[in-house]
């Protein structure tokens, strides 16, 4: 859950609502922050942030591999952080999830 409840917040040019949580994973645009805070309360999440909150990074390795053909690195990951990052750089090609944004944070991963 601590994905979630960030310190701070960063709100970009392009109106999405960055939790500090990390670069390049949106929960939603601010200019419907009344509405998004009213689904996070009740539990309501995008596909990638609810997968992350209840099954972590690696849940998001398990999503990809089974439905978006992604291959783990062979080499491992140094962490939990770099193996969630390689996870969304990959899934960001199949333009499924608006959560991926800003697009620009993947173009220069």
């Amino acid at each position: 859950m601590d994905l979630l409840y960030a310190h701070h917040s960063h709100f970009d040019l392009y109106g999405n609502f960055i939790s500090g949580f990390c670069g390049g994973l949106t929960v939603g645009e601010w200019r419907d922050l009344p509405r998004l805070l009213a689904d996070f309360r009740a539990g309501r999440y995008p596909l990638l942030i609810e997968v992350l909150v209840h099954r972590g990074p690696y849940g998001l390795l398990q999503l990809a591999r089974d439905h978006h053909n992604y291959q783990p690195l062979a080499g491992g990951y140094a962490g939990k952080c770099s193996l969630c990052a390689d996870v969304r750089r990959h899934l960001v090609s199949t333009r499924d999830f608006a959560e991926l944004r800003p697009r620009g944070f993947y173009e220069n991963f």
